[in-house]
């Protein structure tokens, strides 16, 4: 094996062990890049930034720990609904971007965590409604 495959091994294990030890599987997405064969990691982002999108944010050797510290943070909050919005924190920081608000947490204790993600959106097309209206649109309240 080469070095380059020992690193891709690695962090595909690491990233696989991460997700499926916290149940959150099913947000995963990964296709094969065509112009270098390499496997391309992605967190399903569907409807969160803007209504009625498809979207995903990419996962990379380089990321991966951001990814498990926006889930540390969240799970701080709440170790039993936090990691539901570990993806999308993850997702927000990356872009400096917060979430639409109709996929704000109902539990208004996350909410500095995403509105220190970016400025504040206005309500428009893609984000029709603000934090705390419209809840539901991707993921489970409690």
């Amino acid at each position: 094996m080469t070095d380059d495959h020992e690193k891709d091994y690695a962090f595909i294990t690491a990233l696989l062990g991460f997700l499926a030890d916290g149940d959150d599987r099913d947000d995963l997405r990964w296709h094969r890049d065509r112009a270098t064969g390499q496997l391309r990691f992605a967190i399903l982002m569907s409807d969160v930034f803007d209504w009625g999108s498809a979207d995903d944010e990419e996962v990379t050797v380089e990321s991966l720990a951001d990814l498990q510290r926006a889930y540390a943070d969240c799970s701080a909050i709440d170790a039993r609904t936090g990691p539901d919005y570990g993806g999308m924190l993850y997702a927000a920081r990356r872009r400096g971007m917060r979430p639409q608000g109709a996929v704000y947490p109902r539990n208004r204790a996350f909410w500095p965590l995403f509105d220190a993600c970016g400025p504040e959106r206005p309500t428009e097309f893609n984000n029709p409604y603000r934090p705390g209206e419209g809840q539901g649109a991707r993921h489970v309240s409690y």
